[in-house]
Order: C-alpha cells, then structure tokens, then sequence
C-alpha cells in the first residue's frame, strides 16, 4: 500500500499518480492523506480521488508529517488485513516509482525489514538538504550507535508488524521520521538501505522541513 502525506498539494502530485497508474503491473491502493490543506488546494484531492482511485484521509487542521503516516496506518492496520506493509513517499514527485518497485523487491526478499531507499548526497544536492542529513546522520549514530547514510528519506518500505509498534513511536511531524530508527533498534527490526535516484525540483523548495 502507498501512503502518501501531502500538504498543499499541486500539480506534481498528480503527476506522481499518473506515473503510478501508467507503470503499475497490478492495480495498487494509494493512502493519500490530505495534512490540513487551504481550501484552494482540495480539487487536486478530488482529482486524486475521482481519476486515481486515491483513499483520501483528511485532517482537518495541519498536525504534522508524522501524524499523517499515523493516521494512514490506523487505516491501513484495520481495512487492509491482507497486505503485508505500506510505502511512504511524497508528493512532491521526488521519489520515481522505479525506486519504489526496487524498495519494495527488497523488503519482499527482507519480509520483517524496514527498507529506507536512500539517496547519495553529492554537490548537486542543495545545501540546506546536504547539511541536515550529514548532521542528523551523525548524530544518530553518536546516541544510537545506528548508520544510516540518509536518515532523512521518505522513501520508506515499513512492514506490518512495526506499523502497529509506530503508532505508540513520540513525534507528530518530522521528529517522527527519525524516531522510527530509534524504534527499529529499540525492537530489533532489522533496517536495510536501498540506493534511489536523488532528484530535488527548484532547489527542493517547496519542502516543509524545518531546518533549525
């Protein structure tokens, strides 16, 4: 199952289900939770919804990124019995379902693992980006002793079981992304890292990742 957090969605969020929809072999299910967007932003759900067949999960107020996954997960755990996992992206189009295939032959290969696709942080990368994955990097390996070379993707392949143990993991918005490592160690799930293309449109502006 994809599951994808969206704040003020646009154009690239569609376009990330076209890709979808085209390159699919089987007819995937696509969480889609809409964080508390302006109302100006809701018919790029409503496409989502009508022509993608996208679940739509609404809040009705911006809580955070990690209270989206949150939210997706209650739903997946309770009307998804079935399905073994769910895949994060996001919806700005920086993750190419190529990648999310590769991630996903991974986790089928590592059933139980959490599979983070990673990217290779080279001088193309704007800086801002660069920066914070080298020192969250650094300092999760410093008070975890865990290493990961992008802690911060949201290319994420989470099994099942961890789902259910994610739902009580602290942080609501980004925090919550790193935390999830924290819990994997804390719950021995094994992580696994899978290189992914490293693509940023406009200088990865229309992040809303608060850097300090």
């Amino acid at each position: 199952v994809i599951v994808i957090p969206s704040l003020d969605a646009d154009k690239r969020l569609i376009d990330l289900l076209i890709s979808i929809r085209k390159k699919e072999t089987d007819e995937i299910s696509i969480i889609l939770i809409d964080d508390g967007s302006s109302a100006e932003y809701a018919h790029f759900f409503d496409e989502a919804r009508k022509k993608y067949d996208a679940i739509i999960l609404r809040h009705k107020e911006n809580m955070g990124k990690g209270a989206a996954i949150k939210t997706a997960i209650r739903y997946f755990l309770k009307e998804m019995p079935d399905k073994d996992g769910i895949v994060t992206i996001d919806s700005d189009g920086q993750h190419r379902f190529d990648d999310v295939v590769n991630c996903v032959n991974v986790f089928n290969g590592n059933p139980g693992s959490l599979v983070l696709g990673v990217r290779k942080f080279g001088k193309e990368v704007p800086f801002r980006s660069r920066f914070g994955n080298e020192l969250t990097s650094k300092l999760l390996r410093i008070f975890s002793g865990i290493s990961i070379s992008d802690t911060q993707t949201g290319l994420r392949v989470i099994p099942r079981d961890f789902c259910s143990l994610l739902l009580k993991t602290n942080g609501e918005r980004f925090e919550f992304e790193m935390n999830m490592l924290y819990s994997a160690r804390e719950h021995n799930i094994p992580i696994i890292e899978k290189s992914i293309s490293t693509v940023y449109l406009d200088g990865n502006k229309s992040s809303h990742f608060r850097v300090i």
